[in-house]
This record gives C-alpha cells, sequence and structure tokens, in this order.
C-alpha cells in the first residue's frame, strides 16, 4: 500500500531544468566550452552549489570560482521566475490533486533552496497541494548522499515500505535507493535507463503513468 510519495522538484513537478541548463551553457560558451545535456545531468540533482562546484572543477578554471557562480545563477533564476512563470511538468497538478483526493501524503525533498521552491509552487497553483517539505538548505550532505530522503522519513515519520519517492535524474535515483525506498524515475531531460536496468527504479513515462501505477499497487 502506498500511503506516502515524496517528490524531487526540479524536472519532476517544475519545468526548471531547462532554465537551469540555458544558464550553464551560456556561462560555458563564454569561455569556449560546450556544455552538453549529457555533462548537465552528470552534475544536476544535487543542488546548485554541488552542481557549481562540479561544473568549474570540470572546466578547471581557476578564476570561475564556484559560490560566485551560485550566486550568478541564483540570481538569474530568481529574475526569470519573477519575470516568467516556469510551467509544471506534465501531470504534475494532477498527480497532487488524485493523491490528495485519495489521502496519499505528499512531500517536496528539493535540492534547491526554500525561497526558490515556493515561489515556483506559488507561481504554479500547487503551492497548497503538499503535506509539507524539505529543502536542500536543511540537510548538510547533497544527493547522491541519501539524507535529504532519509531527513523527510525520520521527520514526518513515513514508514519506506508504505513510500515511494519520484525522481529524474542519476543523483536523485541513487540518493532514494541509497534511502531503502522504492524509486520511479520520469525521464525529463536524461537518460535513466540505466539505472532501471541495475534495479534502482522503475520507470514511468511521465505522472500520469505514475498515477496509474499507484493506483495498480493500491489494488493488490
Amino acid at each position: 500500500m502506498i500511503k506516502n510519495v515524496i517528490f524531487d522538484n526540479d524536472g519532476v513537478l517544475i519545468c526548471s531544468n531547462d532554465v537551469y541548463y540555458h544558464f550553464y551553457h551560456k556561462i560555458g560558451a563564454e569561455y569556449g566550452l560546450n556544455v552538453t545535456k549529457e555533462f548537465f545531468g552528470s552534475i544536476t540533482g544535487g543542488g546548485l552549489a554541488d552542481s557549481a562546484r562540479l561544473f568549474v572543477e570540470h572546466i578547471g578554471i581557476s578564476k570561475l570560482d564556484a559560490q560566485m557562480l551560485v550566486e550568478e545563477i541564483r540570481r538569474q533564476f530568481v529574475h526569470h521566475i519573477k519575470t516568467k512563470v516556469i510551467p509544471l511538468e506534465p501531470g504534475a497538478k494532477e498527480i497532487l490533486e488524485y493523491l490528495k483526493e485519495h489521502n496519499i501524503n505528499r512531500y517536496v525533498a528539493s535540492s534547491s533552496v526554500k525561497d526558490i521552491v515556493e515561489q515556483g509552487h506559488r507561481q504554479t497553483g500547487i503551492y497548497d497541494l503538499f503535506t509539507d517539505r524539505i529543502y536542500g538548505d536543511m540537510v548538510k550532505e547533497r544527493k547522491p548522499n541519501p539524507e535529504i530522503y532519509l531527513t523527510c522519513l525520520k521527520k514526518f515519520q513515513l514508514d519506506p515500505s508504505e513510500t515511494i519517492i519520484v525522481e529524474d535524474s542519476k543523483n536523485g535515483i541513487i540518493a532514494a535507493h541509497d534511502a531503502g525506498v522504492r524509486c520511479i524515475g520520469v525521464p525529463d531531460m536524461f537518460d535513466i535507463t540505466e539505472w532501471q536496468e541495475k534495479g534502482y527504479c522503475i520507470i514511468c513515462d511521465s505522472l500520469f503513468d505514475v498515477i496509474h501505477y499507484i493506483e495498480k499497487e493500491n489494488q493488490k
């Protein structure tokens, strides 16, 4: 029986991966580098600070400071969401409404900081559809470390056997697996087939398919 669903935010509920990728691609181009989606996928999922650090380490440009990069991308992103509404992923509102209607708890465990997550949720009209939230600034470690999911389980007293996690990235899927929770992978920008083959997740093509998965599981 599935009683709790924990969602990653970026790329699962909010279509923000493309926005972040655009920022990294633009910065890379300034240094004559082509930032591919494959590379972006390898550094995302663990929060902006970790992504920026890995980006700087990869390109090996000493004058590009990771903290300065974090501040610049965050500034651009905040400006973006103040001037444009980032759309929801297909099925995001529908799955949250379905879960609420069926008394299934709905949590967000996002590596992003509180103000950015909440602003996106308010803009897209899903803020009031959650049971509760865990933010990246509430934990020390970043995905693929499972701390954020273990914190969510402990804080809200969730039984892992009655919980699923919905993720889209390699780092998020590893974190869910290592937290001992069944993971549903919903592809966004990244190919996660490898992680299903390894037994780390079950792939659903969309959040609508996750609804069907939950329906079937709860009918057993």
